[in-house]
Parts: structure tokens; C-alpha cells; sequence
């Protein structure tokens, strides 16, 4: 996942559909950009199909945090541990 201060994008799934880009529009409602972010999330879970017998899956979002983007991804990560997923700060590569 990439976080700027404009948007969230999630990259493609695998033979499924193209990025997912939830705008962080400054006129845009708190509650619509949740949501936005909240069906992104489950849509790539639901992705993966199936957990193996006995197995569960136990996502985390991996987010790189573009120059522009320190701000929200705080507020992401804050969103996401109140919904009670981890986010995990990845290394740009430039």
C-alpha cells in the first residue's frame, strides 16, 4: 500500500482488478474515506481465498509513506488499530 497526502492506493490483485485508490481529498467525509478504506482492505483479503485447514489468515497492511504523506499515514494507522489490523511501515524504495 502506498500513502501520500492526496490518497491511499492499493496495488493489484493478481488476476483480479486494477489499484484500488481511496482519495484523501481535503472536502472529502471522514465516514466515506473509511468506508473506502474498509472495503479495499476486505476486498484483498477476500482475495486470498480460503485460510488451509486449521490455518487462519492474519493480515497487516505493509505501507510505504511517500515524502508528502507523514500526516496520513498516522491517521491510517490509528484507523486501522481501531479496527484492529496492523499496519507495518516499509522501507521507500526511491
Amino acid at each position: 500500500v502506498l500513502c501520500s497526502a492526496d490518497a491511499i492506493v492499493f496495488p493489484k490483485q493478481p488476476g483480479l482488478r486494477a489499484a484500488t485508490s481511496v482519495s484523501l481529498a481535503a472536502d472529502a467525509s471522514l465516514a466515506a474515506v473509511e468506508r473506502e478504506l474498509s472495503d479495499a482492505i476486505v476486498f484483498c483479503v477476500k482475495s486470498w481465498g480460503v485460510a488451509g485447514r486449521n490455518m487462519y489468515w492474519a493480515p497487516f497492511l505493509k505501507v510505504e509513506v511517500a515524502s508528502n504523506g507523514e500526516e496520513r499515514f498516522r491517521g491510517l494507522s490509528e484507523f486501522c488499530r481501531t479496527q484492529g489490523l496492523t499496519v507495518v511501515r516499509a522501507d521507500r524504495a526511491d
